[in-house]
């Protein structure tokens, strides 16, 4: 599909900035009439109508100062623009919250409309094409040892209007139009802002770790490892560390909720499964099925691991029959990640006949080494094709899956007054 988005004209900007502090001399050519200290309203304006700075522009402002002359050359059209995000956007930003963050992360209505209230300039929304589809919440704090006394719901006590830090956070991108790059640019763009930003001295923000939950290493190691380009193996830090950032160290206890960092379990089921894999919480893919056809069964399968919660309440190799319900269920991984799988007791469930051979035969979809299950190598994290829940009562005409829950309710911590 070929996409096709608006460019605003030289002519164009060349109005604005007549309109925002620039005048014209006697040979034609702009000259700025605006202080320094009004710079940042200035591309927050420009911004607004899709205009950016380029980093040659922010190269040699931080070298020598602005450079009024020419500013055609230091400001580029862009197919987007950023603007204040406002109240009547509320809805949009709920919409956006609940596509990029799981639900027990979620910012809520309230606490959107507080940031919203609170400090105003910001709260950065970017449109394209007309439509809202993404965001940058920000706060000032004056110390960023203060973060580790909060976690990210208490945090926005630490807000100062006159901090000399800047927090990011979150930036929010709609998944649709993630292939853009519009988060990079719409941080890139807030960290120009802070640079010129008068008081502001520092950007500091408490992140996660996309893929944590697929290692052993403490999470104080894992931030530290490298890749071959120099940057972090982990895609959000790198993300983050591509921008400028330096990786500080961990804040215990930031994101309670946040399971896949804090080594509480996480269960998905059939497009859970999928939604695990596609974020990075567990190896491999799910991909269309072997014949291409929608399947709705019930099928036997293979128990394979027992010591986990949600598996302990049956027998190695014990043969349950649970409803599948999909048309991408077909697990998908290269040799080394299988073998890797294998090794490491990560498979929970495979399908298999009513004696529990695991013959092609007995494979609905074609997924590899019939795997039906499998979890990550804490076992904290565990995906499933098939849909236990649709067999813990005999109402449902089965209860092979009741086992499964039961083992989730024993493993609950005790609770006492």
């Amino acid at each position: 599909m070929l996409d096709s988005h608006t460019l605003p004209t030289t002519e164009t900007l060349r109005a604005l900035l007549l309109s925002q502090g620039w005048a014209t001399d006697q040979q034609g050519s702009l000259r700025l009439t605006l202080p320094p200290t009004e710079l940042p309203l200035l591309l927050r304006s420009l911004a607004a109508q899709g205009f950016f700075p380029t980093q040659a522009w922010l190269r040699q402002f931080l070298a020598q100062g602005f450079d009024p002359r020419q500013p055609e050359l230091w400001f580029e059209a862009r197919t987007y623009c950023v603007r204040a995000a406002t109240h009547a956007d509320l809805p949009i930003l709920l919409h956006l919250e609940a596509a990029c963050w799981p639900t027990a992360l979620c910012a809520s209505a309230e606490e959107l409309q507080q940031r919203l209230t609170r400090f105003p300039e910001g709260q950065l929304a970017l449109e394209l094409d007309g439509a809202l589809v993404g965001v940058i919440y920000a706060q000032r704090i004056t110390d960023t040892a203060a973060l580790s006394r909060h976690d990210f719901r208490s945090v926005a006590a630490l807000h100062d209007p006159q901090g000399t830090i800047a927090q990011p956070l979150a930036i929010n991108v709609l998944p649709a139009v993630q292939q853009y790059g519009l988060g990079d640019q719409l941080l890139e763009f807030f960290l120009q802002l802070a640079t010129i930003t008068p008081g502001i001295s520092q950007v500091a923000a408490v992140t996660l770790c996309q893929a944590f939950a697929q290692q052993t290493l403490p999470m104080e190691r894992y931030i530290e490892q490298r890749g071959a380009t120099g940057l972090p193996v982990d895609p959000i830090l790198a993300f983050h560390v591509a921008h400028g950032a330096q990786i500080r160290g961990v804040v215990e206890g930031y994101r309670p909720p946040d399971l896949a960092n804090q080594g509480k379990g996480v269960l998905g089921i059939c497009n859970g499964f999928q939604i695990l894999t596609e974020v990075g919480l567990l190896p491999g893919a799910l991909v269309r099925n072997r014949d291409m056809q929608f399947i709705c069964d019930r099928v036997p399968l293979r128990i394979e691991r027992t010591t986990l919660p949600l598996t302990e309440g049956y027998t190695p190799g014990q043969v349950i029959t649970l409803p599948i319900a999909h048309g991408e269920g077909s697990y998908y991984a290269d040799a080394d990640t299988l073998t890797e799988l294998e090794a490491n007791q990560q498979v929970v469930l495979r399908y298999c006949d009513a004696q529990g051979n695991t013959t092609d035969r007995a494979n609905p979809n074609g997924s590899l080494n019939n795997i039906a299950g499998i979890c990550n190598r804490q076992g904290n994290v565990l995906g499933l094709m098939p849909h236990p829940e649709r067999a813990t009562d005999l109402l449902l005409g089965n209860t092979d899956g009741l086992a499964m829950f039961q083992g989730l309710l024993n493993a609950r911590p005790a609770v006492t007054a």
